[in-house]
């Protein structure tokens, strides 16, 4: 059996495969624009100075790090997972004296 569209014949298995690619694409489209999200938000997290990171259970260099992480990967997980680890094993981030 085969579907007519328009002056082409196309097997049904080749409606499902796209049907399947197009949801791929969605994904995809959806994990990098969060992943954009979590570049902006470091961005305004490297805006703060160390004491209010240090209120939020994160150093300069966890920021750094985060800033540096490749542009298809959201740094918000890393950066939640660091914090959680932080505060429960009570570490504290070195401050700088000035």
């Amino acid at each position: 059996m085969y579907l007519y569209t328009g002056k082409t014949r196309q097997a049904p298995g080749i409606v499902a495969m796209l049907n399947a690619a197009a949801d791929h694409l969605a994904d995809r489209i959806e994990l990098i624009k969060s992943a954009f999200k979590g570049h902006r938000a470091v961005r305004r997290l490297a805006a703060l100075d160390d004491r209010m990171l240090d209120d939020i259970g994160l150093s300069r260099s966890d920021v750094d790090r985060a800033r540096l992480s490749p542009l298809m990967s959201d740094p918000r997980q890393d950066l939640a997972l660091v914090r959680e680890y932080r505060i429960k094993s009570r570490l504290r981030p070195i401050r700088r004296r000035r």
